[in-house]
């Protein structure tokens, strides 16, 4: 999959509400979302749709109290409108793909940053609107319990990667879950060691993207990232890595190494189309 075009600008901006920098309360800020143009999709795809970070929550509507019902986390807001604005530019979003980059767990109260919790609602929120979604889980993340964690990977239309491949429509996806870390109380963390050998394992199955919640560094430009992982990606790229987990700015596709490419789609939407 080849990009040939990149829209800079924002095609919408969602309204959400946030934890502030240090716990300081919370915030309204925009949800933007953009468009890539590339050369093919899978096939019997519409579109692909990338999404990362979602630790929010939706703007509450008038008459509703804080904490109530009506204040869901964000990932369900941004699953409406990416259907809308699909439809809106004439693209079926039930022939669309999701790929989800993890971290879609907010503290529903907007209290304080970071935490962790379920989000497989946000997960069957994609899954309602979309063909099927295949996502990676952030470092906030969880899915119930271990048995439910595998019950979940067994539902239909969805596939949650942590050292895997998924052939869809002959498009090669792969994808790791969680950061490097050696803490054994918080979610989806493996020691760097290991972390480091399941990206070599996927990247020499010759993914055509490759999701990754925490993602390659961009060095020379300044941008937060691994720099072992963007060693590994540039010694076997693949034609994309989609990540989150640290804020780029704005929509752009940074070259690394060798041929490799990253997108980071920490705050954001990223609708991929057709030319």
């Amino acid at each position: 999959m080849h990009i040939l075009e990149i829209e800079n600008q924002p095609i919408a901006v969602m309204g959400y509400y946030r934890v502030r920098k240090g716990n300081m309360g919370r915030e309204r800020v925009e949800w933007p979302f953009y468009v890539v143009y590339v050369d093919h999709l899978p096939k019997g795809c519409s579109a692909l749709v990338a999404t990362s970070d979602m630790q929010g929550i939706e703007t509450l509507r008038r008459g509703e109290k804080w904490g109530k019902a009506g204040s869901r986390f964000v990932g369900h807001a941004v699953a409406e409108y990416t259907a809308e604005l699909l439809e809106n530019r004439g693209v079926d979003p039930a022939k669309a793909v999701m790929l989800l980059a993890g971290d879609l767990h907010s503290d529903p109260l907007l209290l304080r940053r970071g935490g962790h919790g379920d989000v497989r609602e946000v997960w069957y929120a994609f899954r309602d609107r979309f063909q099927c979604v295949i996502g990676v889980a952030g470092n906030h993340d969880e899915f119930g319990d271990d048995h439910d964690l595998k019950r979940f990977r067994q539902e239909p239309r969805m596939h949650l990667l942590h050292g895997a491949i998924v052939n869809y429509g002959g498009m090669r996806i792969g994808g790791v879950s969680g950061v490097m870390g050696m803490s054994t109380t918080k979610p989806w963390r493996e020691p760097p060691d290991t972390f480091r050998e399941m990206v070599q394992n996927v990247l020499g199955s010759k993914p055509e993207v490759l999701l990754l919640h925490q993602g390659p560094s961009v060095r020379e430009r300044g941008l937060e990232g691994q720099d072992v992982i963007r060693d590994y990606i540039e010694a076997c790229p693949p034609a994309l890595v989609i990540c989150g987990h640290r804020n780029w700015l704005g929509n752009r596709v940074e070259a690394l190494g060798n041929g490799g490419r990253a997108l980071n789609v920490e705050g954001k939407t990223v609708l991929f189309l057709k030319k």
